[in-house]
């Protein structure tokens, strides 16, 4: 029993690492298309 609910805090925990890694992952690439969308318009 216990050794089940460990596993299942594993799992929360990890899946709570990735979703938070993919959200930053996310957003980065967002900034940096963002600047990158910027330096085009002021390069015209």
């Amino acid at each position: 029993m216990s050794d089940s609910l460990w596993v299942h805090e594993m799992g929360a925990d990890l899946v709570d690492e990735i979703f938070t890694l993919g959200f930053s992952y996310r957003f980065v690439l967002g900034v940096l298309q963002y600047v990158g969308l910027g330096r085009e318009l002021y390069r015209r």
